[in-house]
């Protein structure tokens, strides 16, 4: 998009969704990044989607060579190896946004919201972001156009994007810095323990049981991996009952996912108990 200074994309009008809202918001972040200004046009009218430099979500063909980004034709391009059919908005972060960068992104934000886009219906395993739009469309006898309402859709999509691509820049940082914070790996490599603690929900090594790590307000935290858990007699202990089975810390959790202990090697052996 460098080459222009000034872009029209066209969107359908009327009701909304958190596919349409999300691609304009990646748009904006867009513009931002490359000094561009952004005039969206909500139309179906086929002579106003001509005029537009870009198409998103509506006129039935996808061309990023052409800019268009629709997701309703019968196209085999816009199935997915995941079974998902692409949605406006997965073509346009495949278009924009870096593959090792996607990698991530998509399946943490993008593919729940592809789903239920195409089928109406809540994915099983990939979560939607998009869960909030029904809320902005207008309500039963309120007074205000479906335009209105798309401004302030997109307006707090924006907010919700910036945050969640920040969060997957993190999480792809900390992917490439874990290895290097990693000072033991017991139990056959099950339990690892760092030295520093880095958000590691995504870096789901098929052998990993239990992260261990310093916590932020103190002592040595812990968290179960790819579904492990404390046993059921070490669950949902507070300072007092953790005394009473030999630990110092400061509680576990009912679910038996995650805890925090006062020493390092405290949690490591509680770890190993639950293993």
């Amino acid at each position: 998009m460098s080459s222009f200074s000034r872009v029209t994309v066209a969107v359908h009008d009327y009701a909304f969704h958190a596919d349409d809202v999300f691609s304009i918001a990646l748009l904006k972040e867009l513009a931002n990044v490359c000094d561009f200004t952004l005039e969206v046009i909500r139309t179906r009218k086929p002579e106003e989607l001509q005029k537009a430099t870009m198409r998103v979500d509506v006129g039935l063909k996808y061309s990023e060579e052409t800019l268009d980004f629709d997701h309703h034709q019968d196209d085999p391009r816009l199935m997915q190896a995941e079974k998902v059919k692409h949605s406006a908005f997965g073509l346009l972060c495949k278009w924009c946004l870096t593959k090792e960068f996607l990698q991530l992104f998509k399946y943490k934000y993008v593919l729940g919201l592809e789903h239920r886009d195409n089928t109406g219906k809540i994915h099983e395993k990939y979560a939607d972001i998009g869960n909030f739009m029904p809320a902005f469309l207008p309500a039963y006898e309120e007074n205000v156009s479906f335009d209105e309402m798309f401004e302030e859709a997109v307006a707090v999509a924006s907010i919700i994007l910036r945050r969640c691509m920040k969060s997957a820049m993190g999480l792809l940082k900390g992917e490439q810095d874990i290895v290097n914070v990693i000072s033991d790996k017991l139990a056959n490599g099950k339990v690892i323990v760092m030295e520093r603690r880095i958000i590691v929900q995504q870096y789901l090594h098929p052998d990993w049981k239990f992260i261990i790590s310093p916590d932020p307000s103190g002592g040595w935290g812990f968290l179960g991996m790819n579904g492990q858990l404390l046993k059921p007699e070490l669950r949902g202990l507070n300072a007092e009952t953790l005394a009473q089975k030999g630990y110092n810390g400061r509680f576990t959790h009912v679910g038996g996912f995650t805890g925090i202990l006062e020493t390092k090697e405290e949690a490591i052996r509680i770890c190993l108990e639950s293993i």
